[in-house]
């Protein structure tokens, strides 16, 4: 089984950074299961006047993620009981993550509001 982070691109001034960097290996010790990141690449750490984020950085990224996961579906590098782990409740990709997705891909998604937990659910 592995773990895939679907994270959500690191903005240093925000929780995000250390989401990045944390994230991943303490869920590894923490399940003792392969984790692996599917990240967007780099982004802007300019934000959108106003915001606290890039608008159109984190479009780009977003979709640079539903790219490989796409591709990690067409060579068939995800197996059954798979997980799919969501940082960011925005992310258009799940739509398109449980459109690839045979019914044996386990997906969750977790639902973040600051640095809070706000729900896990799972979606068949």
């Amino acid at each position: 089984m592995t773990i895939h982070i679907v994270d959500i691109e690191a903005v240093d001034t925000r929780y995000t950074k250390q989401w990045k960097d944390f994230l991943p290996p303490q869920l590894q010790r923490a399940t003792n299961e392969d984790v692996k990141v599917i990240s967007g690449g780099e982004t802007p750490q300019a934000t959108t006047p106003g915001a606290f984020l890039n608008f159109g950085g984190t479009n780009v990224y977003k979709s640079k993620q539903l790219e490989k996961i796409g591709e990690m579906f067409c060579d068939g590098r995800v197996e059954d009981g798979d997980y799919f782990l969501y940082t960011d409740a925005w992310n258009p990709t799940v739509i398109q993550l449980r459109y690839m997705a045979d019914y044996w891909v386990l997906i969750l998604l977790l639902v973040v509001c600051g640095m809070q937990v706000v729900m896990i659910r799972k979606i068949f």
